[in-house]
């Protein structure tokens, strides 16, 4: 895309993602350079300190330094260049490890999420770091925007030779089409979100040479999100 801007605008500057990507990667990295150094010198504080007061504080500054580091590593990591490592995977397992991973992740939610599996011994060629974020990213999304009531199943199966994972939501309609979440980076239903992660998604599981669809089921007052993946060996 050009960068072109004879008007001088810059409403209508036109700037290439890969470039943005760099940028964000650039200053990201700057600023938990500098957050790591702030964090070492709290550390250092923290051992003059005698105070019980004081070093309770220095420990609540040392953890709001790093929980802003880790979140500048997450929003830095929604710009790598994907480059993936494939192996094979038998799909069952895969399935059985994204379920341990989610429930480190989300111990109290992963417990209510109902899964129905139909796999016989199937595989498919994924990066599993890849795969599994992607997968989490759609999960963490439900279990996010369901709340503490949220209803959410997941079926698996072999349909006609392609790995399907379905996330199914019970819910009302969504105000906005979900056919085109994530379609384009920076455009968010969420007011505190960036629009960046079922964009890497869908990029992710299309590198693997599968995709991500997500519509409404109005008969069945279902949000689906639906993810297909080439089997290695169908049958």
């Amino acid at each position: 895309m050009a960068a072109n801007n004879e008007s001088g605008d810059p409403e209508s500057l036109r700037i290439p993602f890969s470039r943005i990507a760099t940028f964000v990667r650039q200053v990201t990295h700057d600023v938990r350079n500098n957050l790591n150094s702030m964090d070492l010198q709290a550390a250092y504080v923290n051992e003059l300190v005698k105070d019980p007061e004081a070093v309770a504080e220095v420990r609540r500054i040392r953890d709001l330094i790093q929980s802003s580091a880790r979140h500048l590593q997450a929003l830095s990591a929604n710009f790598q260049t994907a480059a993936l490592n494939l192996v094979t995977y038998n799909a069952k397992i895969l399935v059985e490890d994204l379920r341990d991973r989610l429930a480190k992740t989300f111990p109290a939610e992963a417990q209510k999420i109902s899964w129905k599996v139909n796999l016989d011994e199937e595989s498919l060629e994924v990066d599993v770091e890849a795969f599994f974020g992607s997968l989490i990213e759609l999960l963490r999304n439900a279990i996010q925007f369901g709340g503490p009531k949220a209803d959410i199943s997941v079926e698996v199966e072999n349909e006609n030779g392609f790995f399907v994972l379905q996330i199914l939501e019970a819910k009302p309609a969504p105000a906005t089409p979900p056919e085109s979440w994530g379609a384009e980076p920076f455009v968010s239903t969420r007011r505190s979100g960036y629009g960046l992660g079922l964009y890497r998604t869908r990029k992710t599981l299309g590198l693997h040479g599968g995709g991500l669809t997500i519509f409404y089921d109005s008969k069945r007052a279902l949000l689906v999100s639906r993810v297909m993946l080439p089997l290695a060996t169908p049958t």
